[in-house]
């Protein structure tokens, strides 16, 4: 009867010693997702980059849409629509 339990005892503690290397093999695994994962605070910042770069890139195209559009009407150049159909603002500006 001791010698069933003693087997019993040695199967129990072969199993919690496979459920202990799963368990550091998961940890292991959720370690290296989060450390490929992107900084949310990075992130962020490119975001808030990105966005004052299109503001001034917005800026500049209205300053040569407006500048070209003076150059034009100085030179007698008429700013045609890009789509006459459309009564849109957008136009063609010749340089």
């Amino acid at each position: 009867m001791l010698r069933n339990g003693e087997v019993e005892m040695q199967a129990r503690d072969e199993e919690i010693r496979f459920l202990r290397m799963q368990l550091a093999e998961e940890q292991r695994v959720v370690s290296l997702m989060k450390r490929s994962l992107p900084s949310k605070k990075a992130t962020e910042e490119e975001i808030v980059t990105l966005q004052i770069e299109v503001i001034q890139l917005s800026r500049v195209a209205r300053f040569v849409f407006v500048w070209r559009h003076k150059a034009n009407k100085k030179l007698g150049r008429r700013s045609e629509p890009l789509c006459p159909s459309n009564n849109t603002k957008s136009y063609v500006l010749y340089m």
